[in-house]
């Protein structure tokens, strides 16, 4: 502030100020000195202020009681102003995954998961009657559900590596190997 800002005034001079001074000294943005002003503090002209007045106004109002209902708003728009920032950092660190993102993984990993068991039948039928035990048949139902588990990791790798690539588990695992014959009974 210039001498050029004080100008004599009741009971000696006073600093008129601009809001982005004015906001400067209070150490707030301009846009709170005008919300200040819009709830009683004092304005000499159009985006002047006299510094000495606004000095009081603030003392007052910090001195008012608040109301409880006005504490309560106060605190729920600083919890909210908090959560805010806390959750625009965690998206800056890549700790937070959008909505969307989540949704369209999780529908890509449902049709992986549906195209595979759906053609486990298929892959594994033309085998069934050559199975000797059912000891056999569980061990190539296995081998199937491993390449689903494998195929389905294999997507989830993907995706980790790089969320904007395409789903890549449409594709069936390779088929089951072919269970031993079963051995013809000494007759």
């Amino acid at each position: 502030m210039g001498a050029d800002l004080f100008a004599p005034g009741d009971g000696g001079y006073t600093a008129r100020v601009t809001a982005e001074q004015l906001g400067e000294l209070f150490g707030v943005s301009r846009t709170m000195i005008y919300k200040y002003r819009d709830q009683g503090m004092p304005q000499t002209s159009r985006n002047e202020f006299d510094l000495r007045a606004c000095v009081r106004w603030m003392i007052e109002r910090a001195n008012r009681p608040t109301t409880a209902s006005e504490e309560t708003t106060r605190s729920q728009l600083n919890n909210a102003q908090r959560e805010k920032v806390e959750i625009e950092i965690a998206r800056l660190r890549g700790e937070l995954v959008p909505r969307e993102d989540v949704r369209r993984v999780v529908h890509d990993l449902a049709a992986i998961v549906a195209s595979q068991l759906d053609a486990l039948g298929p892959r594994v039928a033309p085998f069934a009657t050559t199975w000797a035990t059912p000891a056999a048949a569980q061990a190539a139902i296995l081998v199937e559900t491993a390449a689903i588990r494998s195929s389905i990791a294999a997507a989830i790798r993907g995706y980790a590596a790089d969320p904007d690539a395409p789903a890549a588990g449409d594709q069936a695992p390779p088929a089951a190997p072919a269970p031993r014959r079963r051995r013809k009974a000494a007759a």
